[in-house]
């Protein structure tokens, strides 16, 4: 029988969100940073649309951010940046202010805002590719994967692809699941329910790439606080 291909996300992981707008990915991510990052890591959230404000601390300043926050693994830290600080400059930043203190997760929310299909801030680079060396990882969110770094899409372990309709974007998705999953196709994706996704990843060990349909993820209950919930196997 041939082995189940292991799909767990490592706390040094770098994972993707993508989807079009109200599709999930938000959700997605406070259900998954609810129920598998608070209370094991550090949790520091970049949010400029001001969506995650009910899971931690929340902060405009770096300077507001003190030892205990950091040392608070119950709750995150949400930055969100007033709109004259909301900047690739000012995100790089962060991420340096992350890179820096290590061992955490850095959650960033629309990151193609911050960078080019050619380029990427050096301090948000220097996470994706060492980050883990740190105890970085990443759970980035974007949606519009066509103007994502194309050195970022190579890095990343995992990356969950909620629904999308534009072609560039659909034209992006193909060309990386192909191979994994010729089965998807652009109608696929652009088709899907809202919150259904597909689960794509890469095997350390043998370098071969899934592609998975999933099914939507649970209902968050307790919002804002530590819920008693139970991780999906992934």
């Amino acid at each position: 029988m041939d082995k189940k291909p292991e799909s767990k996300i490592k706390l040094t992981d770098v994972v993707l969100v993508t989807g079009k707008r109200g599709t999930g990915k938000t959700y997605f991510v406070k259900w998954y940073t609810i129920n598998n990052l608070l209370g094991k890591t550090k949790v520091f959230v970049y949010d400029p649309l001001y969506q995650y404000g009910n899971l931690g601390k929340v902060v405009n300043n770096l300077k507001d951010v003190s030892d205990g926050d950091l040392r608070d693994f119950k709750k995150a830290i949400v930055y969100q940046p007033l709109d004259e600080m909301d900047t690739e400059e000012n995100f790089d930043i962060v991420a340096k202010y992350c890179h820096e203190r290590g061992h955490m997760v850095f959650v960033g929310e629309e990151i193609n805002e911050y960078m080019t299909p050619y380029k990427i801030t050096p301090h948000f680079r220097a996470l994706v590719r060492r980050g883990r060396n740190y105890g970085i990882g990443l759970l980035t969110v974007s949606h519009r994967p066509a103007y994502l770094s194309l050195n970022f899409l190579n890095m990343i372990d995992h990356w969950f692809i909620f629904q999308q309709d534009l072609d560039r974007d659909l034209d992006r998705l193909v060309e990386y699941l192909r191979r994994a999953n010729p089965d998807i196709t652009a109608d696929f994706i652009a088709n899907m329910p809202d919150r259904h996704f597909i689960h794509f990843w890469r095997d350390r060990e043998t370098g071969k790439a899934h592609a998975v349909p999933s099914k939507p993820v649970p209902a968050i209950k307790n919002m804002g606080t530590r819920p008693e919930l139970q991780g999906w196997q992934w």
